[in-house]
């Protein structure tokens, strides 16, 4: 019996978040701000202190030029100029990091990413399972069921009595045609009956009804499906 494997996969984005929270940031220039702290003669403590901000905020300024605007006015009042006096020139309007832009954008790359990830862990392995049950009378019923590839034979029979052969192709998104060959058994051999052709959907019972020639029916239900493998399952 086939036990289908189920690959969850979570994918989990990170944001960076710094001790300001999340806002708008502006480029300033950090070794302007540096100059200034330091005809001061200040430290970077005093200048937290007096700007009313943390000193790794202070420290993350002067090292990659990048503040919030409300930090950016504090120092500006500290060195009692205009904020434009501290932003870079060549970058006098607000800028937002990557990160920080509206989460569709990472939403849709996560998305893009999950979607790789199922593809490459799980993939049609270009077989089909076949559900068969053979009732030769109301109180007489045989289950089967078979695996095989696209286009390729399966054969489920009762020894004396009949035999079936299928064959199962994929046609579109979820329909598979199925090709059956019936056979009876008489004097000591199989001999064809019925060549039909069932079109069906993936999951849902094909049925076929034949008349035996003593009188008896014979009712064949097919249910086939897809056969998924995950990553696991084809090593």
């Amino acid at each position: 019996m086939l036990t289908q494997k189920i690959l969850t996969i979570s994918a989990m984005v990170a944001f960076p978040i710094n001790s300001e929270g999340y806002g708008v940031e502006m480029q300033v220039n950090a070794d302007l701000i540096k100059a200034e702290r330091e005809k001061r003669a200040w430290s970077q403590e005093h200048l937290a202190a007096a700007a009313g901000v943390g000193l790794r905020t202070i420290q993350r300024v002067e090292s990659s030029g990048i503040a919030s605007k409300e930090t950016a006015q504090a120092l500006a009042a500290v060195f009692e100029c205009q904020v434009q006096h501290l932003v870079m020139k060549s970058q006098e309007q607000p800028v937002t990091p990557f990160w920080r832009r509206p989460y569709s954008i990472v939403a849709s790359m996560a998305a893009i990413l999950l979607s790789v990830l199922l593809m490459a862990t799980r993939a049609h392995a270009g077989e089909i399972m076949l559900d068969i049950t053979l009732t030769l009378s109301s109180h007489d019923a045989k289950v089967f069921k078979l695996i095989t590839k696209e286009g390729q034979q399966a054969e489920a029979s009762v020894d004396n009595q009949i035999k079936i052969v299928l064959i199962p192709t994929a046609e579109g998104n979820d329909r598979i045609l199925l090709t059956a060959e019936i056979y009876g058994f008489k004097e000591g051999v199989y001999s064809l009956l019925s060549k039909p052709k069932v079109l069906t959907r993936e999951g849902v019972d094909a049925k076929i009804q034949l008349a035996m020639a003593d009188g008896s029916e014979v009712d064949i239900n097919i249910r086939p499906t897809r056969v998924w493998r995950t990553a696991v399952d084809s090593r």
